[in-house]
């Protein structure tokens, strides 16, 4: 069975090309729009690894980030999350670090980085 990675970003453009990308590489993908569609995602299905976005509208990564870490720390499991954002700053990367992401991703990535990454975690 296909690993399942959970692309989430609010914009349907980006989140689209992630998850083309992403099974373009051999896994199964889910996506969410958002910070609360990922939470609810997250409760009904085990993902492998999480790509979430840094920079959404209703509930921005870091705190979906922290929320997810709750959820697992009643469950026992972890699963990675990987930032994904147009910010190359080192201070967006601590921040995602402290949060509680496992790796950090800028979305200028090519295939062969994504690839990189996925392989890191998974």
């Amino acid at each position: 069975m296909k690993a399942k990675i959970l692309v989430v970003d609010d914009t349907a453009l980006s989140r689209m090309g992630t998850a083309i990308t992403v099974k373009a590489l051999g896994f199964a993908t889910d996506e969410a729009a958002s910070g609360p569609e990922a939470l609810d995602r997250v409760g009904s299905c085990h993902y492998a690894l999480i790509l979430m976005d840094y920079n959404m509208w209703q509930m921005d990564g870091i705190e979906c980030t922290q929320k997810i870490r709750a959820l697992e720390s009643k469950t026992g499991t972890r699963v990675p999350i990987v930032a994904l954002t147009s910010s190359n700053e080192m201070e967006i990367r601590e921040k995602c670090l402290q949060a509680g992401m496992d790796d950090y991703l800028d979305k200028s990535y090519s295939p062969e980085e994504l690839q990189e990454i996925l392989a890191k975690w998974l």
